[in-house]
């Protein structure tokens, strides 16, 4: 059985911002069987970048 378990990093920017970047451990159930077909592991997940 997979388990996603999102990790988020944040990081404060010299103007007060903050940078946080989303990644999953690994793919999204329904993602999956597609990342199977092409032969792509299912550990590669996405990130995301947030700026606030």
């Amino acid at each position: 059985m997979l388990t996603s378990a999102p990790v988020t990093a944040t990081v404060n920017q010299r103007d007060g911002r903050s940078l946080h970047v989303d990644k999953a451990t690994f793919a999204e159930l329904d993602l999956l069987a597609i990342y199977c077909a092409l032969g792509i592991s299912a550990a590669s997940g996405g990130s995301r970048r947030l700026i606030r």
